[in-house]
């Protein structure tokens, strides 16, 4: 997905690379709120082309959707979908979504994220498990086009 059609940057991406700039800047809150937004475009893929390619319809999918948000999507179903090697990722991306939800939902401020919390580190989660989703899909795709 791209921001227009003339853009050559991935949504996705382009909320990773603002992510960066808010941490460079010390801007906390922001910069998880931009990573976040990148997993929520990218995962969702990742998820109902698992479902499609294991004979999910599409009302089911929709479903999905609708019934159950990022937290669930990553800390279940990308847990199956993905190798467990790589599931030392899902536990940090969840607590980056867990302080999302409480700066959105609780009003937790910059100043009071707790310091010893790693935001970087938080944040190259969300990196590295964006890249891991756009990759499986990419795979995932080329399933379902061998299975027709």
């Amino acid at each position: 997905q791209k921001l227009n059609e003339s853009s050559e940057i991935p949504l996705q991406d382009l909320f990773m690379a603002r992510s960066k700039i808010y941490l460079r800047h010390e801007n906390y809150t922001m910069a998880l709120l931009e990573a976040i937004i990148s997993l929520e475009i990218v995962v969702p893929k990742v998820v109902n082309t698992f479902l499609q390619l294991n004979g999910a319809s599409k009302d089911t999918i929709s479903d999905f959707d609708h019934k159950f948000g990022l937290s669930v999507r990553v800390k279940a179903m990308l847990k199956v979908i993905l190798p467990k090697t790589e599931h030392y990722i899902i536990d940090k991306v969840g607590n980056a979504i867990k302080l999302r939800n409480q700066i959105m939902h609780e009003g937790l401020t910059n100043e009071k994220i707790d310091k010893s919390i790693k935001i970087n580190e938080l944040i190259d989660a969300c990196e590295e498990l964006k890249e891991l989703c756009i990759k499986t899909h990419e795979y995932l795709e080329k399933e379902i086009c061998k299975s027709k």
